[in-house]
């Protein structure tokens, strides 16, 4: 887009939209592939395969370079430069780069954030502006400059800009407002950014403003509106202050918005209604999602009322995909979230009076649930006779110390819905215990935090990874005494959740078995922070959970842990935290015969680690921590890492283990003293 390769074939054309189907083109055809190792979850990554690679290089010949990448010199003929090692290793910028003089692309791909290091000074900045006049994209992330230089103004030709992760950097030059021919301007992470450019309005030709995590940004600057070529905007920051800044009636006309949009300092005042009608967000019919921000401050009875009011003139176009709602202090949700139906993730935050129940059988595609901080609530959502739960993946309750259970019913025994098992509908029907339950189908992660009420909720069968702390165990239970699944039935009731369908199908728990599925034989992640003063007896169940690998548990006051651990064949990490009765390590511990790592931390009464320890052969790190009465250690010849810390009696005796030497990392009070620069 920045080098004008896009052609449009016709005036209702979008250069975005093209350029995403040249994209899905060249994915089709393989040149690219999808990126599995996307641990932020945010949005796809794509990589390109190494022989592709090769041949694009090939014919690109030395109009492309990646410097520093098998030793590829630049040249005259070079426009597109990709930097391929992090700057911050050069004390300057390489002069053989300064050779090209008509260099259309600079991009620092390997650049990293280096706190307290300013990788490329202002005079730098600079000589690279005055000799580089026709760049197009240039790309300056995390070069730790402290300011912009007032020269950046003189580069005509850029469309794409990025700035992001400049940490220091507080205020822009208004020069900038000179690159009228710039399209993307990304401000990421610039945390200390304070404010825009005054004359932005300028940049008559932006597309794409990203000012996400600008967190020291105080407001926006007037007249945003009228750069109605907006397509993206990561954040809108509202003025505390009414004297400065744009109002959020600056939105009105940019429909054309897409991805997400933030809108921060929203008050909890009367007189905000007009404005944040004339906002208009239910005309974005392009917007994927959407984050509302209040002002954290305490607020009246009248002004609950005042929020309610504020976020029903917020309602966005019903296609939204997205949507977070983080200081609400209303104790109603509004009436348009339930037209939401193509909603796949709902965040809620910091929603101190909110009591209402969600319309989660309204979201038939929502994957992903976070509830944070809302003290008030007290049931999730409606149980009726036709319940339908969405399609969850991700579900992280935290910080709901009055949240009883998942529905809201007339009565407290669900057993009057036992008779009505197949009008449960598109969920399952799972036997627990003689009680008849729905369960999630799709979840694989779910953490709940700070819930110690929580004590009924849908069960969750194919998890992959649970994390429990401060929280009542009895869904934990419920779920473990289960029984066995029809895989069969839940393939077709997954199914049924996703598909747009009003039909009335009906599945019965009493289907034929096609497959037998054990509860939780998918779990391989179990975190554990008990409830002080909790004995933890579902403990004694964690030996069916065969697919474990990490296993957390913390707080336990049992004196012993006895579990048939010969069933957690596949358990490779092991954690215990804040055990005060543990005397010795369980002795069935030595059953775990695929364990590498355990983590042993402020267990007082633990004296001594037993000799059958060195029959795990399999285990590589071990970590103790604040264990002051723990006296010795056997000699642990497998072990690649040994952590010693606050542990005075254990590390004094290990001092003169000759054993400890054919260790290749030991840290904490047995690492060896640093070299004096």
């Amino acid at each position: 887009m920045a080098q004008g390769f896009i052609k449009l074939s016709g005036q209702n054309q979008c250069v975005e939209d093209v350029g995403h189907e040249h994209f899905m083109e060249l994915l089709w055809r393989s040149f690219f592939q999808e990126d599995k190792e996307d641990w932020w979850n945010t949005r796809p990554i794509f990589k390109i395969h190494d022989l592709m690679h090769d041949l694009a290089i090939s014919v690109a010949g030395r109009e492309n370079i990646s410097f520093g990448i098998n030793g590829e010199k630049i040249c005259e003929k070079t426009h597109h430069v990709s930097i391929g090692f992090d700057l911050a290793s050069l004390s300057q910028i390489p002069a053989s780069l300064f050779e090209a003089k008509r260099i259309r692309t600079f991009l620092l791909p390997c650049q990293t954030w280096h706190p307290e290091k300013m990788v490329v000074n202002q005079s730098m900045c600079n000589a690279f502006f005055a000799k580089f006049m026709f760049l197009r994209k240039l790309d300056l992330n995390s070069i730790g400059i402290r300011s912009v230089p007032h020269s950046i103004g003189k580069m005509k030709h850029l469309r794409y800009l990025n700035l992001s992760n400049n940490r220091y950097i507080k205020m822009l030059p208004n020069s900038i407002t000179r690159l009228q021919n710039l399209e993307t301007l990304n401000l990421g992470y610039c945390v200390k950014l304070i404010e825009l450019p005054r004359n932005i309005t300028r940049l008559v030709n932006l597309r794409h403003l990203n000012i996400d995590n600008c967190n020291s940004l105080t407001h926006m600057p007037r007249g945003l509106g009228q750069l109605t070529n907006f397509r993206s905007l990561a954040e809108y920051v509202l003025s505390t202050d009414s004297r400065c800044g744009g109002e959020l009636k600056e939105l009105h006309g940019l429909n054309q918005l897409r991805e997400n949009i933030r809108i921060k300092n929203l008050t909890h005042k009367k007189d905000a209604e007009l404005e944040y009608k004339a906002a208009n967000m239910k005309e974005k019919r392009n917007l994927e999602g959407m984050a509302l921000e209040w002002i954290k401050e305490d607020v009246s009875e009248v002004d609950v009322g005042y929020d309610e009011k504020l976020l029903e003139a917020l309602e966005p176009f019903q296609s939204l995909k997205l949507l977070e709602l983080n200081g609400y202090m209303g104790v109603k949700y509004p009436r348009w979230l339930s037209s939401l139906k193509n909603l796949v993730r709902l965040t809620l935050y910091s929603m101190k009076n909110c009591q209402d129940v969600l319309p989660l059988h309204q979201f038939p595609f929502l994957k992903t649930l976070r509830l944070n901080d809302v003290p008030s609530l007290e049931y999730i959502s409606f149980m009726s006779k036709s319940v339908n739960l969405p399609p969850l993946e991700l579900l992280k309750i935290m910080n709901c110390p009055n949240l009883k259970g998942w529905w809201k019913r007339r009565s407290d025994s669900i057993k009057d819905y036992e008779d009505d098992n197949d009008n449960y509908g598109e969920i399952s029907i799972i036997e627990a215990k003689n009680h008849s339950l729905p369960s999630f189908s799709r979840l694989s992660t779910l953490h709940i935090y700070g819930c110690p009420e929580l004590s009924s909720m849908p069960l969750f069968p194919y998890l992959e990874e649970l994390d429990l702390e401060n929280s009542n165990l009895m869904p934990l239970e419920q779920t473990i005494s289960m029984g066995m699944i029809s895989m069969a039935s839940q393939e077709n009731i997954t199914a049924a959740v996703v598909a747009e369908s009003t039909s009335s199908t009906r599945y019965s728990s009493s289907s034929t078995l096609a497959t037998l599925f054990t509860p939780l034989s998918k779990l391989k992640s179990l975190r554990i922070i008990l409830i002080k003063g909790s004995d933890g007896h579902v403990l004694q169940s964690i030996q069916h959970l065969t697919a474990l690998q990490e296993l957390s548990l913390s707080n336990y006051i049992g004196v012993g842990m006895e579990l048939e651990w010969q069933g957690l064949r596949k358990l490779q990490y092991l954690s215990l935290y804040d055990h005060p009765k543990l005397a010795s390590l369980p002795v069935g511990l030595q059953q775990a015969t695929s364990l590498q790592h355990l983590t042993i931390s402020n267990c007082p009464s633990l004296t001594t680690i037993p000799k059958w320890i060195c029959n795990i052969i399999s285990l590589q790190s071990l970590e103790i921590l604040h264990c002051a009465n723990l006296t010795s250690l056997p000699i642990l010849t497998s072990l690649k890492k040994l952590e010693i810390l606050d542990c005075p009696i254990l590390a004094e005796g290990c001092k003169s283990e000759d054993w400890l030497a054919h260790i290749q990392n030991l840290k904490g009070d047995l690492a060896p003293p640093k070299e004096e620069k």
